[in-house]
């Protein structure tokens, strides 16, 4: 029997009193409400005690029965029944830690691809110990906040040089590498080293907030510093890592930011959010339903919602004040020459610190359309083979969303005959097939495809090569043949459980959010993990 909320009912003159109180004053993204100390809350914004066994068995049944086949993980219950090679602790430690940093802020859908390229350029933390950083910055190109793979790189060192190639098995000892936060130290000793410790990501935030009717800002310390309370109190002792794995499952494809399938949760008869939207009893008291009348929640009570919002599910987790992105001009050079007839493109690295440190990109400078004087510089430390002076062709503009800069990239560009290409020390001519391979950026990939889209110059050199490889009728028949040849290959590679099967099996779970499903181009109400 759930025991009775400890709230106080306010007064008429205290009701009104509080809906005439503006919210509250947002700072640094957390208001003041949410940074203060905590006070006396509402019983219901924790489990109790007679609720933990429930909570455990009903979540670990289902997570047996659904979840989801992923390279990284572990199978347990039925989905471990068809027998699975069991890895070697470390290297199961391994995955799971590249894994886990590869999900902060990524969709699954789009780690699986990364994640199994990555472990098969570098199987294990000694191989990974033994890369170069731009080898990694290259495997990692693509996913977004490029910094991740350099403290990677970091850290596998350290775990070869300090730890003799094992990862510490305690939270703790996790915690002490460079690159791991609370949530990946738990996670990695919870899942692999079967540590009783919580986790606290996106999705156990969304679930949690609404499971306990928990509307302090989520990103607040107050917020923070419950739900790692909650967890810890929650996570099932014999089997943590499958808990924790469980509710992040449970955020990812049923309790989800949008339209959460509440039908289909196995513990929505814990959840107060839930119950409170849909007008059922709250708990079963003394053999008779009882509902909670929380219209202006507790006064004193720093989790509940301000009093003036609506009291249902889409309001948790309460979200910050979003900060507006600051906008940026910036003028960028595609310096496209041809040796021998091979074409390559001039291509400099961004400093070791900061946005996209390390990264490849195009010459360029801040400043509007018309105002070349910074590329221009930005060209002549990065080469001295352009013919001067150097003139640049408009090929318009294009825009790139970051977390917080909104920057809008002026493409110019450059075509010409060169006899040889020389660059500076952190200058490189490319050809595309390098540019490829290269670390280089969602952004200054962009620019290239918007550059081959609207310069004319390129579309006139690029015409009579299409012309020139027009498929003729037998060219054409023999293509087709060759695709029919090769699909019974591709169907048999399916049934083999080829990457491409995983995906398959996702379906429309598979845009779950594993961790705080984002990219560099949409990262709204990021939590940040470690």
């Amino acid at each position: 029997r759930m025991a009775t909320p400890t709230t106080t009912t306010p007064t008429p003159k205290a009701k009104a009193a509080s809906r005439a109180t503006p919210k509250a004053r947002k700072v640094s993204g957390k208001s003041d409400k949410d940074s203060a100390p905590a006070a006396a809350t509402c019983a219901y914004h924790d489990f109790e005690d007679i609720q933990l066994p429930e909570l455990r068995s009903a979540l670990l049944a289902w997570y047996d029965t659904v979840q989801r086949v992923l390279p990284w993980r572990r199978p347990s219950g039925l989905a471990a029944a068809g027998g699975v090679e069991e890895l070697p602790r470390n290297t199961f430690a391994y995955r799971v830690w590249v894994s886990e940093i590869m999900l902060q802020q990524t969709q699954v859908v789009t780690v699986i691809k990364y994640f199994n390229k990555w472990v098969s350029l570098w199987p294990t933390v000694a191989d990974l110990a033994g890369a170069t950083l731009d080898d990694v910055r290259s495997a990692w190109a693509g996913l977004g906040y490029y910094s991740r793979a350099a403290r990677m790189l970091e850290c596998a060192k350290v775990i070869m040089e300090k730890h003799g190639g094992d990862f510490p098995d305690t939270a703790d000892g996790l915690l002490a590498l460079p690159g791991i936060g609370p949530y990946t130290a738990n996670a990695i000793a919870s899942i692999v080293f079967d540590r009783a410790c919580g986790v606290v990501d996106g999705n156990v935030v969304r679930v949690l907030t609404r499971m306990r009717a928990i509307g302090a800002v989520a990103n607040g310390d107050v917020c923070t510093k419950h739900l790692w309370r909650i967890v810890h109190r929650a996570v099932d002792p014999a089997r943590p890592g499958d808990f924790n794995q469980a509710v992040m499952e449970l955020g990812a494809t049923v309790c989800t930011p949008k339209k959460p399938a509440c039908g289909a949760c196995p513990v929505r008869a814990l959840c107060v959010a839930q119950r409170t939207e849909s007008g059922a009893a709250l708990f079963e008291a003394g053999g008779a339903a009882q509902k909670i009348e929380y219209e202006s929640g507790a006064p004193d009570c720093n989790l509940c919602l301000p009093a003036d919002e609506d009291r249902v599910i889409a309001a948790y987790p309460r979200k910050a004040a979003k900060k507006e992105a600051r906008d940026e001009e910036i003028v960028v050079a595609v310096a496209l020459g041809t040796v021998a007839g091979e074409e390559k493109l001039l291509l400099t690295q961004r400093p070791a610190t900061g946005l996209l440190a390390g990264m490849w990109e195009f010459p360029s400078g801040a400043g509007p359309s018309t105002d070349h004087t910074s590329v221009l510089a930005a060209l002549g430390k990065a080469t001295s083979v352009l013919p001067q002076p150097v003139k640049l062709s408009a090929c318009g503009s294009v825009q790139h969303i970051f977390s917080h800069i909104r920057a809008t990239y002026h493409v110019h560009c450059w075509h010409g005959e060169l006899d040889a290409v020389a660059a500076a020390d952190n200058s490189r001519w490319l050809t595309r097939a390098e540019i490829d391979a290269s670390a280089v950026s969602t952004n200054m990939k962009k620019v290239l495809k918007h550059h081959d889209e609207t310069c004319s110059v390129h579309r006139e050199a690029a015409a009579p090569a299409r012309k020139r490889t027009k498929a003729t009728p037998a060219s054409a028949s023999a293509s087709a043949s060759a695709s029919r040849a090769k699909r019974p290959a591709r169907e048999g590679a399916r049934a083999g459980g080829s990457e491409k099967t995983v995906l398959e099996m996702f379906g429309a779970a598979s845009k779950g959010r594993t961790r705080a499903a984002q990219t560099e181009d949409d990262d709204d109400d990021i939590i940040m993990l470690d």
